[in-house]
């Protein structure tokens, strides 16, 4: 095994083969892209080409707290229903993943909705699940510039407005999805769809905008196709941070510098390192960098629209937990970069650190209450009051309340 100076790697027999069995192990059937394309059909999704998938009208899941149905509905903008103020214009929006969306509980138990309640004004949610910072990003373009593509996004009669304050938040897993070209490559079979990802060189400090593989709903069925599958993915920089854990191929020096060179570091980055731990780490440090990318596009588009710009982030329950029981950060060098920034930045462990050191709960005790995969609503609420005095400050004028 070798990297040549294209960037290629030169696999033996057995290592080609080990990649393109994973790649055609994680293939959708033609079964699991007619149930996606009946979703479209039917309503209950929109496929987006350059955001992805957006869930639209109602729908409900059966994994909501005390094992209850959580039910979701959306407007005409494809906004999580308001339920606190909903014929107000809202001065807030927010844009994430699920954690943003409130995945497993019902319309008024979300973070927004609690914060909008204390505040009395709407807080609006463009959350999606499963999406990265990008795409949340993305979003946020397209919702605050008024963009009006056939209904997709905002209608005349949709009652969507734009907001001067703005809420990007970065959960855990994120970062990492700001690089995946194909979410299937990292989480599996399990229907996971193509979407528009960042490229990133580390070492040049760059990074590029890239378009979903399968921009319209029929083109998903390529990923049915092994042949069309291993020519699009093989040489994925994702591909190949995931070869050894999820193909099997050995973590050997020239497997490290292959996914280096794949998110443009430099040969020697992190080469003190065993290969499994460095490809672990590049990969990490990738989509750090990722998110980084992305809060400087959301910046400039905050500063270019007049808007005010806030950074969220918020956290699994295994990483708070790292930060309660005081281990190292694993996002430490996002978090010194931000420290250069104007930009104002909510790290959602701080209050529950504060909240945590009043508890006389073991740390597993003390966060069991507040997820259930995602937050619960008595999760949310506290999330809600976590963040509600960074809010307040930041509004002028104040909300009433605080009038």
């Amino acid at each position: 095994m070798g990297v040549v100076s294209d960037g290629d790697l030169v696999l033996n027999d057995e290592d080609q083969q080990k990649l393109r069995d994973y790649l055609t192990s994680i293939m959708p059937t033609r079964e699991m892209v007619d149930q996606y394309v009946t979703a479209n059909s039917h309503g209950e999704i929109s496929c987006i080409p350059d955001l992805g998938w957006v869930p639209r009208g109602e729908r409900q899941s059966g994994d909501g707290v005390d094992d209850t149905y959580a039910f979701y509905s959306y407007g005409a903008d494809r906004g999580r229903r308001a339920v606190n103020f909903p014929d107000r214009p809202s001065r807030i929006h927010t844009f994430g993943n699920s954690f943003t969306h409130c995945d497993q509980v019902s319309d008024g138990e979300t973070w927004q909705e609690y914060l909008a309640s204390h505040l009395q004004e709407p807080v609006r949610n463009f959350g999606v699940g499963g999406w990265s910072v990008y795409q949340a990003f993305r979003r946020m373009r397209v919702v605050e510039s008024g963009e009006h593509r056939d209904g997709m996004y905002r209608s005349p009669d949709s009652g969507a407005d734009q907001a001067k304050y703005l809420i990007l938040n970065a959960w855990s897993d994120d970062h990492y999805r700001n690089l995946d070209a194909w979410r299937s490559v990292r989480m599996g079979r399990v229907p996971r769809w193509t979407l528009p990802y960042l490229r990133v060189s580390i070492e040049a400090e760059t990074f590029e905008e890239m378009a979903n593989h399968c921009p319209t709903i029929d083109d998903h069925y390529k990923l049915c196709d092994a042949d069309w599958v291993c020519e699009r993915f093989r040489e994925d920089p994702v591909l190949r941070a995931y070869a050894c854990r999820r193909a099997e191929v050995e973590a050997t020096e020239d497997l490290a510098a292959w996914v280096a060179d794949g998110f443009g570091f430099s040969e020697t980055a992190y080469s003190d390192l065993d290969p499994a731990e460095r490809i672990r780490i590049l990969h990490r440090e990738a989509a750090l960098f990722a998110t980084r990318c992305v809060i400087e596009m959301a910046e400039a588009f905050a500063k270019q629209n007049g808007r005010q710009l806030m950074v969220l982030l918020s956290f699994s329950s295994s990483d708070l937990k790292q930060a309660l029981v005081n281990e190292p950060l694993y996002d430490q060098t996002l978090l010194d970069w931000l420290a250069t920034r104007d930009t104002l930045v909510t790290d959602l462990r701080d209050p529950f650190r504060q909240d945590f050191a009043r508890s006389s709960l073991d740390v597993d005790a003390y966060l069991a209450p507040l997820y259930k995969g995602h937050h619960t609503p008595r999760g949310n609420y506290a999330f809600a009051w976590g963040i509600k005095d960074r809010v307040v400050d930041w509004l002028n004028p104040k909300p009433l309340p605080y009038g």
